[in-house]
């Protein structure tokens, strides 16, 4: 069994989604990165998919000046997915069930050093598979970032959106 290697960059979109917490939360921000280089391979009987995105290739989408996004940016790489010793984000599906227009995947995902089980529930949206789950950080070895004591903080459950095209 062969892969098909679907490397367009463009064809498959990974959105994380963090919000604020703490009696300081209204002076953060509630955040969407996404990851600007994913390669997705797809098994030729579609039972297998794998996902390698590079850790140091998160950008902010999120409205914020253009200093708070190289600060946030930078944040993210370094200090919370530690990049440049962990440089790839993997998942690798270990089920896969699509019924009509919904699609369940289960996969292990290994952020930072550590693997774990995640989630996906999915609907198909017209030529697009949109799957959304969420992950803990400290089940990844990650800290959530704090500031101000702890006043502020991001939550420790993260969101994630994936959406790829239907017919990979």
């Amino acid at each position: 069994m062969g892969d098909n290697a679907l490397m367009e960059h463009d064809a498959f979109e990974v959105l994380v989604h963090t919000t604020s917490e703490g009696p300081l939360a209204g002076l953060g921000h509630d955040l969407t990165l996404r990851v600007g280089e994913v390669s997705v391979h797809i098994s030729e009987d579609g039972g297998v998919v794998r996902a390698t995105m590079a850790a140091d290739s998160l950008v902010l989408v999120s409205k914020a000046s253009a200093r708070d996004k190289r600060d946030i940016e930078k944040k993210t790489r370094r200090e919370v997915l530690r990049a440049d010793r962990h440089p790839e984000i993997v998942f690798e599906s270990t089920e896969i069930e699509i019924r009509d227009d919904t699609l369940r995947l289960v996969g292990d995902l290994t952020l930072c050093g550590h693997t774990r089980s995640v989630r996906l529930q999915g609907r198909r949206r017209g030529a697009r598979w949109t799957a959304q789950g969420a992950i803990r950080q400290p089940d990844f070895g990650i800290r959530p970032y704090k500031a101000f004591m702890g006043g502020l903080r991001v939550s420790p459950e993260v969101s994630i959106v994936v959406s790829g095209p239907a017919d990979a």
